[in-house]
């Protein structure tokens, strides 16, 4: 005996169909996804996807970034100026030497107003260790300073109002902490000044002081 099929029997058929195949397709190809990602075993063992190292690197650049500006910021401290002894020359250089002789062998070069520790003298020369590199030699004692009354004033104030103002910040809005006489004899220190301001030493009624000037009104001696 021939079986009938109805036509809505066969459309009901398709349907289920397709619907089972659309099924089976979404499963396969989010398996293979899941599949296809990069993935790596962690100390523990377990596998765990691969992440991107860029992040890291960036958070190390900003790191070291970070690091170099409060060095920087340390090294021009001016509250670094106020220890002693340190080493001046005229020219702004301070020869190093590795035995108490002028013509012994120059270990380094130091910067004038450099911050010592002395270990030792020998007749006119005394033995230092540079507090910032950690360098042993000799200076003459003609290059050390040993307390702010030996401070050697290097420039002088030359205003034409007859007076200038040092400061307690490098601004003209700055507090002034002291008004000084054209004339007056001042020690500026290289390497500190912040744009067209200087930052100088001056004796003070009881103390010496530190401020900063204008370099517009300031010359050498």
């Amino acid at each position: 005996m021939k079986r009938r099929y109805s036509f809505r029997g066969l459309i009901v058929g398709f349907l289920l169909g397709t619907i089972v195949t659309a099924g089976v397709m979404t499963f396969v190809n989010n398996r293979g996804q899941k599949d296809s990602k990069p993935e790596m075993e962690n100390e523990a063992g377990k596998k765990t996807e691969e992440k991107p190292s860029i992040q890291i690197t960036v958070s190390e650049q900003k790191d070291t970034d970070k690091k170099k500006s409060e060095n920087k910021t340390k090294a021009l401290d001016p509250s670094k100026l106020k220890c002693f002894p340190k080493a001046f020359s005229a020219d702004g250089n301070v020869e190093l030497k590795e035995s108490p002789s002028q013509s012994s062998k120059t270990v380094a070069t130091i910067a004038s107003f450099e911050c010592l520790n002395r270990i030792g003298e020998s007749s006119d020369w005394v033995n230092v260790k540079v507090d910032e590199t950690g360098a042993t030699g000799y200076i003459h004692k003609s290059l050390i300073i040993n307390d702010e009354r030996q401070y050697i004033m290097t420039h002088k104030v030359n205003s034409k109002d007859g007076f200038a103002n040092v400061r307690a910040g490098a601004s003209k809005d700055s507090k002034a902490l002291i008004a000084l006489s054209t004339g007056t004899e001042i020690v500026v220190f290289p390497g500190f000044e912040k744009g067209s301001w200087l930052y100088a030493g001056y004796r003070g009624a009881q103390k010496f002081e530190y401020g900063y000037i204008h370099k517009s009104i300031v010359q050498k001696k």
